[in-house]
């Protein structure tokens, strides 16, 4: 009986003596994360932000700063359109550019080299443009590299620099030189992916230039920049009306593309519509502009892509129709994508209807009704129609550069992405968008 009192006692002696080792243990691990871990991660953290050339100032402007990489599955705020992202970037550079660390020795200046000939980029120059920072563009310098390089094996591994820009407009079937680890890829793209075929993204892990919204470096046809008071100040002329006595009109010259040809004979059945161009009937007379004649004569334009793949929205809609008092029929991605780019109640899009026939019962409403057909044109004086954003293009890419130096730009999940992968597009044989 003895025996078994001393046991239950050294037992719970023996236990309480755990528990209080327990409790050591804990309080030790704690004063060595205080005392050596924690000032470890500290120290460790300040050279990060050394060789990142921190600075305070900087990361407070970041604190306001959205995400300016790529996103994918944008909603319908402004802040997602094309306008909104770009305003995001030129933001960024303008609060940089009133940096101390920016003007100052430890910024060094960015050097991006270019690939391809600049007349490939279309509407950029191949100089840095910031006209809303102007101080900004000593810290970018732009240079074509030479022909003569890309004879080398891995020609750019001996190269200095922080970005190689490519253009990716056509089928790219020849070499993908290897980009230096020490330099990001940028390609440029505003044509889409059955133009491009296999334009690689993963194997460079290269970042975006192009009219994909969610690109990196967002690059669309052209955008609608409203006023600050978005007040329409340009009333609808009433008597443009008059003189229109024809219906809709086409004009289509790349025909390789069938199906909007297609689309046109079916609607052909149930409407008027003239078609003008190589896959039409109708030509323009002589030294006549084509769509003065079409702003004069026709209530409609067809404003249709020659491919319906995410925020593929071209001149067809912002030249030919927005530019003028015809209102634009539109056939080529999702709405909610021409609701993010175009002014509002300025298009009508095909897939609103559930038939071609229905699509033109509406028309022909609209032609019996000019209230309802002038409404179409109340945006005008919203804003503006432009594309000055190509112009700051490599200033944004420089920007872009510094931004990187804190926020590292996103890494593709696989080295075989290509284009065809992130820019999703309808097939001819999908009567309308679903999503």
């Amino acid at each position: 009986m003895h025996d078994m009192t001393a046991y239950k006692i050294f037992s719970s002696s023996i236990r309480r003596w755990s528990s209080k080792m327990k409790l050591i243990r804990l309080q030790t691990y704690i004063i060595l994360f205080v005392v050596c871990i924690f000032p470890s991660i500290y120290i460790y953290s300040l050279y990060l932000q050394m060789v990142n050339g921190f600075d305070f100032e900087v990361s407070q402007i970041l604190k306001h700063t959205p995400y300016l990489w790529r996103r994918f599955n944008l909603g319908n705020g402004s802040e997602h359109s094309s306008r909104g992202r770009i305003q995001a970037q030129q933001d960024w550079i303008r609060n940089l550019s009133q940096t101390k660390w920016i003007n100052g020795d430890k910024a060094k200046p960015k050097l991006i080299w270019i690939e391809d000939d600049i007349s490939k980029f279309h509407w950029p120059d191949g100089k840095v443009h910031c006209p809303y920072a102007p101080s900004f563009e000593q810290k970018c310098r732009v240079e074509k590299i030479s022909p003569m390089v890309k004879l080398l094996d891995d020609p750019y591994h001996l190269m200095e620099g922080d970005a190689i820009v490519s253009v990716r407009d056509w089928d790219m079937s020849e070499m993908v030189y290897h980009i230096p680890n020490y330099m990001l890829h940028v390609i440029h793209i505003v044509e889409p992916p059955h133009i491009t075929q296999n334009a690689s993204l993963g194997a460079t892990n290269a970042l975006i230039s192009s009219y994909w919204r969610g690109s990196d470096i967002p690059s669309p046809y052209y955008v609608f920049i409203p006023t600050k008071d978005n007040v329409t100040t340009v009333p609808v002329p009433q008597n443009i009306i008059k003189s229109k006595t024809k219906l809709a009109v086409a004009m289509i010259s790349s025909c390789t593309q069938h199906d909007r040809v297609e689309y046109i004979a079916e609607l052909q059945k149930f409407m008027s519509v003239d078609f003008y161009g190589k896959c039409g009937t109708m030509t323009c007379p002589n030294n006549k502009n084509c769509f003065n004649l079409f702003e004069a004569k026709y209530k409609f334009y067809l404003a249709f892509e020659n491919s319906r793949c995410e925020d593929y929205i071209t001149e067809k809609l912002f030249l030919n129709a927005l530019g003028y008092y015809i209102v634009p029929v539109v056939r080529g991605p999702r709405k909610s994508d021409y609701l993010s780019a175009a002014p509002p109640n300025s298009f009508i899009h095909v897939d609103d209807f559930e038939s071609i026939q229905e699509l033109a019962k509406y028309l022909s409403y609209l032609d019996q009704n000019d209230d309802a057909y002038l409404k179409y044109f109340e945006w005008k004086g919203s804003g503006t129609i432009n594309n000055n954003h190509f112009h700051d293009m490599f200033c944004r890419i420089c920007a872009m550069l510094y931004y990187a130096q804190w926020v590292p730009p996103p890494i593709w999940e696989s080295k075989k992405i290509e284009w065809k992968d992130i820019n999703v597009c309808l097939s001819s044989d999908k009567a309308r968008w679903t999503d």
